[in-house]
């Protein structure tokens, strides 16, 4: 989250997705059944799910805009709605967050993210320890309160301390 440089009134829907992805990753505690498959008694759907945070335009309704108007406004992915078969965006421009159907998806494209100097590679090194540290402290207290995250998230976690120590 601090990586996408994102705002923290929006942190709620960052963990609203990450809830939303836990819950779609089987568990030993469900006989390697997922909670969503629990509950809908249908596997999870892997394909519908975005990468949080990033560009996406919103098709703009023909009956509010004229002939010189753009057809799609600018937005960020922010989340699902539940319940429906929308996608929660927000408008880069105005900052209004609303509820979208047809959208067009850039996942590797993050409007909000800063290009930083990496020229020194002292602040670089600190700066990945302390968003390692970030990380694991966050784990952790999940694991406070759900002590099954910990296990949910094993590959999470072994892929992600790989990935800081090459």
């Amino acid at each position: 989250m601090i990586q996408s440089h994102l705002s923290k009134i929006y942190w709620s829907y960052s963990e609203t997705h990450a809830t939303n992805i836990i819950n779609m990753l089987p568990t030993s505690v469900l006989n390697d059944f997922s909670p969503h498959e629990m509950l809908y008694k249908t596997p999870p759907d892997f394909n519908q799910l975005k990468v949080f945070w990033s560009l996406c335009y919103a098709s703009t309704l023909s009956t509010n805009r004229s002939k010189f108007d753009p057809r799609a406004s600018k937005c960020v992915f922010i989340g699902f709605k539940k319940e429906t078969k929308g996608y929660i965006l927000l408008n880069i421009q105005s900052r209004e967050i609303f509820v979208f159907r047809d959208v067009v998806f850039y996942e590797h494209v993050f409007p909000f993210q800063r290009v930083e100097d990496t020229s020194n590679e002292t602040d670089s090194s600190n700066i990945n320890q302390w968003y390692t540290f970030w990380f694991l402290h966050y784990i952790l207290n999940l694991w406070m309160i759900m002590p099954y995250t910990l296990i949910l998230l094993r590959d999470l976690l072994q892929h992600y301390l790989c990935l800081w120590v090459i």
